[in-house]
């Protein structure tokens, strides 16, 4: 892979970002890639004199360094580098681009560059608004976090704009012994017996005054500091007069290495706020030195876990995930210093203490936290996300049936799993589902009345969004996918599903358009990619009525929340549904139409009513369609208006579900009747017609099939079947079958 690394931070300096920024571009190397590091050239901050950078950060010189030097005022620097950055961009063509910097990810997501970002505290208030931007835009392939506190706060504060993956990776260390030093090296600093070392800046809340305050009180324990700028050593130095303790300046990577493994003992002694020198924090009234306590992740715990030495360092959240005590690390209260003092002298008498926890911290360090493992880390997560998939899931509105219903649980899911890239486009905006989407974001709608004038929009859609899926569920979505497919797009893979055993449909609806679409099908449904049947009857349909190819189809039963479905059913009942509810009920749910053979049930529950004991029994029917009237007449002429009451569509129909005495579905025919599995689902007794062995199908052996429409006798099975004591559903059976979670897998796979 080609990668392109863009630093934030100035090189070479003795900065951590600037270390980071090099370690990682040695590991990334170091794992076959070609690796490029863009940096800044900042006068003011650079270190002087150093020739060899690679040296300087004891790395391997195995990658390039884009540095361009531009000696004028600050505003040209920064335009000739972002110049030279994106002629580097567009001229070198790099598999990935992995940034530090918010305003430069946000800059390229402009031009449509997607990047991988890391941070490692949240976002200022100069660089809040780049990128609540990016996240809006989407153009990142993923986020990286240095420690799950970091990773909560963004998740707490960007709950609005943020739906991407979010990769937590803490900082680490090299795990190989670093270049040999010299003798005069190591004459110079050769190290006194019960050494304390500490290696890192001198900046304020490092505790270098606690470090100090241990060597008052241990005189045969020698305390080393190593790092810190001149003039703060010369600071920390003046009218100290002690004689074991001793500062030893900054040192370069690979001396801090030989220090680290004399030193018997490290310390790291962070307080409660800990802030990094010259570098500040924007807040709405005043600017304030940045404090990093909650979000660090110190580069030295790592390399003092790499020294296999014992580690005392301070008991915070951030250091919690990486060290435990008495475990790896003996972790202090920063404001008790009893703590300190009783460590050190663990550590004096303890050798058995001292060897466990040592082994333990490195143990730890090279099964977790190596420059390697983080590399690795990384690209594997940008290998996983750039394969996913651009998806659109196209159908005509969400108003309430048992298409939109699966599209509604299956998308939401699919969202959550996150293995691809998902859109939700509806001709209409229209529907019940609508507010059951979870993330609207990915919700669009063509704002058209007709499949046949969303054509275009479609096409235009599916372009901009760059998808290369287009999955559809209803026939008539399914026919414009195939053409588009054929006549505008050919490399975009369609997957439709079909709902409906459609020579059934066909035969009961002899229409202009329904015998051209049934031409149609037979002409285009071979031109898929793939084909969904929600059931063995449906596959056997297409194959055998529409000559479909076997190995294109692939059975799918529909998805189902059962939470969703559980919690809903106990949902508050308001004072007219309590009333309804009194009464013992039959129930059916589904469209007023042809399909769902109201007549029939109303004739059944004709019949049942004439037995006494069932004679207050009502039917209550969950439902809107344009058989309305007709049903309504039905009903007074049999002078049943008192018993069978149209309640309309329900938004919650499960309420009605958990308290009726018996479940019936009529249907002439069906795909995959989710009233039927939601049923299953509450446990509730059924009675179904045959549907030409669908509901056979969906059933199994969790309710009964009538063979024939004869409404005396499934009247008197009806009565069986309530008189009868209930059997347990098959629950186990159920929920391997139609959950969401396994269903999802299932049609993420063929994505």
């Amino acid at each position: 892979m080609k990668i392109l690394y863009i630093s934030q931070s100035v090189i070479p300096s003795k900065s951590a970002n600037s270390i980071h920024a090099m370690k990682m571009c040695s590991a990334l190397s170091n794992l076959n890639n070609k690796v490029d590091l863009f940096c800044w050239n900042n006068n003011l901050d650079v270190e002087k004199n150093i020739e060899d950078f690679y040296k300087f950060y004891s790395v391997d010189k195995n990658f390039k360094i884009l540095r361009l030097k531009v000696k004028n005022f600050w505003f040209l620097r920064e335009i000739v580098s972002l110049i030279f950055l994106l002629y580097k961009i567009f001229s070198n063509n790099y598999d990935l681009i992995y940034s530090r910097s918010i305003q430069i990810s946000w800059f390229l997501s402009i031009l449509g560059i997607k990047t991988v970002l890391e941070i490692h505290s949240p976002p200022s208030i100069k660089t809040n608004y780049f990128f609540k931007k990016i996240l809006i835009k989407g153009n990142l392939f993923f986020l990286v976090l240095v420690n799950n506190a970091l990773k909560q706060y963004i998740l707490k504060n960007y709950k609005k704009h943020i739906y991407l993956e979010i990769i937590v990776l803490p900082d680490a260390a090299d795990d190989k012994k670093n270049l040999p030093l010299s003798k005069d090296f190591k004459r110079h600093y050769k190290i006194k017996k019960n050494s304390v070392g500490y290696l890192g800046h001198l900046y304020e809340g490092r505790g270098i005054q606690l470090i100090i305050k241990l060597a008052k009180e241990f005189p045969k324990n020698n305390f080393y500091i190593v790092g810190g700028a001149e003039q703060h050593v010369i600071t920390w130095k003046r009218n100290l007069n002690l004689s074991n303790i001793f500062f030893l300046g900054f040192q370069n990577q690979n001396s801090c290495y030989y220090l680290r493994n004399k030193f018997d003992y490290l310390i790291a002694p962070y307080q409660n706020k800990v802030y990094v020198h010259g570098a500040v924090s924007e807040n709405k009234d005043r600017k304030s030195k940045l404090e990093t306590s909650k979000w660090m992740s110190p580069l030295k715990l790592f390399e003092y876990m790499q020294a296999k030495k014992p580690i005392i360092t301070s008991d915070l959240p951030a250091i919690n995930e990486i060290l435990t005590n008495d475990e790896d690390a003996i972790l202090c209260n920063p404001n008790n210093f009893v703590q300190w003092k009783k460590a050190i002298i663990k550590l004096n008498k303890d050798k058995a203490y001292k060897k466990r926890i040592s082994t333990n911290a490195y143990t730890k360090f090279i099964n977790k936290f190596t420059w390697k493992l983080r590399a690795k880390n990384i690209l594997l997560n940008y290998k996983k996300l750039v394969n996913r998939k651009n998806i659109t899931i196209f159908n005509f509105s969400l108003v309430g049936g048992g298409t939109e219903y699966m599209l509604s649980v299956l998308f939401n899911k699919l969202v959550l799993k996150n293995k691809h890239n998902l859109n939700m486009l509806i001709c209409k905006n229209k529907g019940h589902y609508i507010r059951k989407i979870y993330d609207q974001k990915k919700l669009y709608s063509l704002n058209k009345n007709r499949i046949i004038f969303s054509i275009s929009g479609l096409i235009k859609f599916l372009k901009e969004n760059n998808s290369n899926v287009l999955f559809t569920s209803m026939t008539h979505t399914n026919v414009t996918a195939i053409i588009i497919k054929i006549f505008f797009l050919r490399k975009l893979k369609v997957i439709i599903r079909e709902s409906n055993t459609i020579s059934f449909k066909a035969k009961e609806n002899l229409t202009i358009k329904s015998v051209i679409l049934n031409q149609l099908v037979k002409i285009l449904y071979n031109k898929a990619d793939i084909i969904i049947a929600p059931t063995k009857i449906i596959r056997n349909d297409l194959i055998k009525n529409y000559n479909v190819k076997k190995d294109k189809i692939s059975v799918i039963v529909n998805p189902y929340d059962f939470q969703d479905i559980y919690s809903k059913s106990n949902e508050h009942l308001d004072e007219n549904e309590k009333k309804l509810l009194k009464e013992p009920f039959i129930l059916s749910v589904g469209r007023l139409n042809p399909q769902k053979n109201y007549e029939l049930l109303i004739k059944i529950f004709g019949f049942i009513l004439k037995n006494k004991k069932f004679k207050n029994y009502k039917l209550y029917i969950l439902g809107e369609g344009r058989d309305r009237d007709k049903i309504s007449s039905l009903i007074d002429h049999l002078n049943l208006k008192k018993n069978v009451n149209l309640l309309g569509f329900k938004k919650n129909p499960f309420k009605f579900m958990k308290k009726c005495k018996l479940f019936i579905l009529t249907s002439k025919y069906e795909g995959h009747s989710n009233v039927l599995v939601h049923s299953q689902i509450l446990n509730n007794k059924i009675l179904a017609s045959k549907a030409h062995g669908a509901n056979r199908e969906v059933l199994s052996n969790n309710g009964e099939v009538f063979e024939k429409n004869d409404p005396y006798i499934i009247a008197n099975q009806a009565i069986k079947i309530i008189n009868n004591k209930k059997k347990k559903n098959e629950k186990k059976l159920l929920l391997n079958k139609f959950n969401d979670e396994i269903v999802a897998d299932e049609y993420s796979k063929l994505f």
